[in-house]
């Protein structure tokens, strides 16, 4: 049930910048959503799969803008405490394919960037999702 009442939050999230003011203060969190990050230039009609260049590109202008990055418990943590005040972007992905350990977790790593990452727990360990080793690294790296 938690999982089904987290994942309505997520979904309520994403489609709109979820935003937070009070009269001293104004914040604005957006939440990117990818499905697939992919070595080569993609032309497929879906906004959730971004080739590596465009994620990259994605990414340094987060950092140009100003935005702080946080994962989705630290911002329902920061909700928690009174709200969030500055350019703050959450990213997550779907499903843990490894193109977010192969393609993502360098891009992040190197712009100091967290991210969460929504897994099948049944497809561990599968051939075309993460293994709990990259579960390990990217959870160890934040």
């Amino acid at each position: 049930m938690r999982r089904i009442v987290f994942l309505l939050i997520i979904l309520i999230l994403y489609p709109v910048s979820c935003c937070y003011s009070d009269s001293s203060k104004e914040s604005t969190v957006k939440v990117l959503l990818y499905h697939n990050v992919t070595a080569a230039e993609t032309n497929q009609n879906n906004p959730y799969v971004v080739s590596l260049a465009g994620f990259e590109k994605q990414i340094r202008w987060l950092q140009e803008n100003g935005y702080v990055c946080m994962t989705v418990s630290e911002m329902f943590q920061s909700f928690a405490e009174g709200g969030i005040t500055g350019k703050t972007a959450v990213i997550t992905f779907d499903d843990g394919y490894p193109d977010v350990y192969t393609y993502a977790f360098p891009v992040l790593s190197a712009y100091g960037f967290p991210a969460t990452t929504y897994l099948v727990a049944e497809k561990i360990d599968s051939l075309k999702n993460l293994t709990a080793e990259m579960i390990r690294d990217l959870y160890d790296a934040g």
